[in-house]
């Protein structure tokens, strides 16, 4: 049987780690959640030393945040890896009608235009 969780030792967690590819509008292409024991490496310019902000990953991390807020997904209660993915890819799937039916809303009160944001 293949494990299910893992220990990663540099983040010092325990548990599974989630991978999104997202477009830049924030909306997952893949979903992955690995155990926490494989390596992630996230690959830096070689001409780096110490911290570097790498273009747009700040797009991946407000996604996460966005599907991330309710406990039931902040938390890792699954058992089976399939799970955690099928709950964060119906987060997905939330997110995205709120913004398909926010389009189309109609503005809350009579004679307020709708602002254009939403």
């Amino acid at each position: 049987m293949k494990a299910e969780f893992g220990y990663d030792a540099g983040k010092k967690i325990n548990g599974r780690k989630r991978h999104l590819v997202v477009d830049t509008r924030g909306l997952p292409l893949i979903v992955m959640v690995t155990p926490a024991d494989l390596h992630d490496a996230v690959s830096r310019p070689k001409d780096a030393s110490g911290f570097i902000v790498l273009p747009r990953r700040w797009v991946v991390e407000r996604s996460l945040a966005w599907m991330m807020q309710p406990r039931r997904r902040a938390r890792d209660y699954e058992r089976l890896i399939q799970h955690s993915e099928t709950l964060i890819t119906w987060a997905a799937i939330t997110l995205m009608t709120r913004r398909l039916a926010r389009k189309g809303a109609t503005p809350s009160r009579p004679g307020q235009p709708a602002s254009a944001d939403s």
